[in-house]
């Protein structure tokens, strides 16, 4: 059946005469003795009724029925030898509108896209430095706030601290001991999130476990009746295992034993004795060192000794131990984390730079909140002390705002609440 065999049949059917033939292919009527004339083996016709060439056969014009069919009405395929046409064509002389595909979608708006904000701080492209109208004096005078503590401590964190104001915190005062800060800094140079290393440390550091001091940790505590098989061997590293099963933290069985290793090697080589908490022996080596060498011996010291402590281990505990009493000289010090955020901060990252700037901005008999609670422990500007705690709690709170994602808010806020004093 031909293409327009379907549209033919809605006329009014009228038989052709006898003398004549319809021609299936195209439709045209032939006189019977016309047709037995030009008949013959040869014929295309004859041979295999099939549709004659468009060069020989003319187009026949699309009957006036057409106009009866209906407008949804799907067209039927060509025949098997006629060429298809185009999906998106019809034989109507009527265009119709090209829907395009649901995954690619054309945009069809004329509307141009909205410029951002010029004057709102954003993050460079170029080393994700942050720009923006702060002055590093302004910053500086944020930093050492509660309104900044307060938005850069993590949520758990704050809520123990408030809950618990007289336990120890890695954020919040009282400080540490030296002992404690280098179980905190093994703890954090973990594979772990700083949430999880912040809540190990509150677990560990307070009751009913109290690893202030090697000897602390080194007394067990807990002798389970039946061994946990995934915890190390010994009284000691299944206690300390319990305690971090406790503060529902990961790489327990490793962390424990690591742990007890850091409190072996301090009461033999850092302590004058398991109980001493302030690391008399390796303060001592630091303050006999050579002037500008401290740093170094302090960090050769523990990489060397304590496993667990590499690199960014030992640098956090410097850059918080430089900020207690004895332990000066391991400063002014910032680390490579602290230094890439104080650069986007625009502070620049020269430690000597900022311990200029610290010092100038309290210098003037300024109380500074070192407890970052607006309570009463707080220091005279003018106090060699209070520059050092000053100087490290930039540091830290420059750390704690990058961590939780708060930089450019603490810079917004420095720059509504600062005015270059």
């Amino acid at each position: 059946m031909s293409e327009h065999a379907e549209d033919q049949d809605q006329e009014e059917y009228q038989p052709p005469a006898q003398d004549t033939v319809v021609n299936e292919a195209s439709g045209e009527m032939i006189d019977e003795g016309r047709l037995k004339v030009e008949a013959s083996p040869s014929s295309e016709i004859a041979a295999s009724k099939a549709e004659p060439s468009k060069k020989d056969t003319p187009t026949p014009a699309e009957p006036e029925s057409a106009s009866l069919t209906p407008k949804n009405k799907p067209e039927q395929e060509p025949e098997p030898q006629s060429k298809p046409e185009p999906e998106h064509k019809t034989s109507s002389s009527k265009s119709k509108t090209v829907t395009p595909s649901k995954k690619r979608k054309v945009s069809t708006s004329t509307t141009p896209t909205p410029t951002p904000n010029k004057t709102r701080r954003t993050r460079a492209n170029n080393n994700n430095n942050t720009t923006n109208n702060t002055t590093p004096k302004a910053l500086i005078h944020y930093l050492l706030t509660p309104s900044c503590a307060t938005l850069v401590r993590s949520p758990d964190e704050q809520s123990h601290h408030t809950s618990h104001p007289d336990q120890l915190t890695y954020t919040t005062n009282p400080p540490l001991t030296p002992f404690a800060e280098l179980l905190s800094a093994l703890l954090l140079s973990r594979p772990i999130s700083h949430n999880l290393g912040h809540r190990s440390i509150r677990t560990l550091l307070n009751p009913p476990w109290n690893y202030t001091s090697p000897a602390a940790l080194l007394s067990p505590k807990y002798t389970p009746d039946v061994r946990d098989g995934k915890a190390p061997d010994g009284d000691a590293a299944q206690t300390v295992y319990k305690a971090l099963e406790e503060a529902r933290t990961q790489h327990k069985a490793k962390t424990a034993s690591q742990l007890v290793g850091l409190a072996e090697v301090c009461a033999a080589e850092f302590c004058e004795g398991d109980e001493d908490a302030a690391l008399s022996k390796l303060r001592q080596m630091v303050q006999d060192a050579n002037v500008g060498e401290a740093g170094n011996v302090f960090e050769d010291a523990v990489k060397s000794k304590v496993k667990g402590v590499g690199k960014t281990g030992v640098e956090i505990a410097r850059r918080r131990l430089q900020g207690v009493e004895g332990w000066e000289g391991l400063g002014p010090f910032i680390d490579a984390r602290t230094k890439g955020v104080l650069e986007r901060m625009g502070v620049g990252g020269d430690a000597d730079e900022v311990w200029e700037l610290v010092v100038g901005c309290i210098g003037d008999g300024d109380e500074v909140d070192v407890a970052g609670d607006g309570g009463e422990r707080k220091l005279q500007g003018e106090s060699e002390r209070a520059k050092w705690k000053a100087f490290v709690t930039v540091l830290e709170r420059a750390v704690e705002a990058d961590l939780a994602g708060k930089v450019d808010e603490v810079l917004e806020r420095a720059a509504d609440d600062g005015d270059g004093k």
